[in-house]
């Protein structure tokens, strides 16, 4: 994935519903999601202009997404995603030594690049925010 192209993914502080898109952080550390271009529209003058839209999201739920998707459904995966490997073994994603990689939730080792661990059978099962108690099995 382009560095013009990343997408992220964050938990709306509104409505905890995913949002999905470009990312900015402001100088207090509050993390937004851009999602789409929305058109204002003036009432009186019925002049419009594009702007972007900010969704506030939770700093903790903020994901990158990875440029790779699980086999099955071809479901992007983010950061925080964990998947059962052919061998029945919980898999986190994490940013390790600047490359993508799996995570044993299990261990809590770090078992490598993350390309060396999809196959046909990988299938994301949840995340780290919405199924934490994931991450306390295995």
């Amino acid at each position: 994935m382009n560095r013009d192209s990343l997408i992220f993914r964050g938990k709306s502080i509104n409505d905890n519903e995913w949002v999905y898109g470009g990312i900015y952080i402001n100088e207090v550390d509050q993390y937004y999601i851009i999602p789409t271009i929305s058109v204002l529209v003036e009432e009186e003058t019925h002049s419009h202009e594009l702007y972007p839209k900010f969704i506030e999201v939770k700093k903790e739920t903020v994901g990158q997404c990875i440029g790779m998707a699980e086999t099955k459904t071809w479901d992007l995966i983010y950061e925080g995603d964990i998947w059962m490997d052919s061998a029945g073994r919980m898999l986190c994603v994490v940013w390790h030594n600047y490359s993508w990689c799996v995570k044993s939730v299990k261990s809590n080792v770090i078992r490598g690049n993350i390309a060396e661990w999809i196959d046909e059978d990988t299938e994301i099962i949840g995340n780290v925010n919405e199924n934490p108690e994931l991450m306390k099995s295995d």
